[in-house]
């Protein structure tokens, strides 16, 4: 399997192509704990190049989910197609992750979050403000 590393604004985006599988898991988990910090936070796995991908590896991916969503960040995949979406919905993954066709949606979609949880921030403050007489 072959890894390559981009950085657009504050996502790192992991390019993967060929079989992630037993045999290369440990790979994909080295490059993405040397780039897991403080600072980085925001991922994006583009797997539109991976032909295999197993239970092992889907785990990993998992592991990888949480350990960003631990510090407020999050693990979103890219370019899945059709063979390798099957098995994240045999095993209710598709739910765990949020899948974007391509590279650029799934980057976009950070900042779109963001918007949003700033609209939901100030409705909400807006929300308890009312009930307290102060608007």
């Amino acid at each position: 399997m072959q890894i390559q590393a981009d950085r657009k604004g504050k996502v790192i985006v992991l390019s993967l192509s060929g079989h992630f599988d037993l045999a290369t898991h440990e790979r994909f988990r080295k490059i993405f704990e040397s780039l897991f910090t403080g600072n980085v936070k925001y991922f994006v796995c583009d797997l539109k190049d991976v032909v295999f991908i197993s239970s092992v590896a889907i785990g990993l991916l998992v592991g990888a989910n949480e350990k960003a969503r631990e510090t407020g960040g999050d693990l979103r995949l890219s370019g899945v197609n059709k063979k390798i979406l099957k098995p994240f919905e045999v095993m209710r993954f598709d739910k765990i992750f949020k899948i974007f066709d391509t590279v650029d949606d799934a980057v976009s979609s950070f900042e779109d979050d963001k918007k949003q949880t700033s609209t939901d921030s100030y409705a909400e403050l807006e929300d308890i403000l009312k009930s307290i007489g102060h608007l």
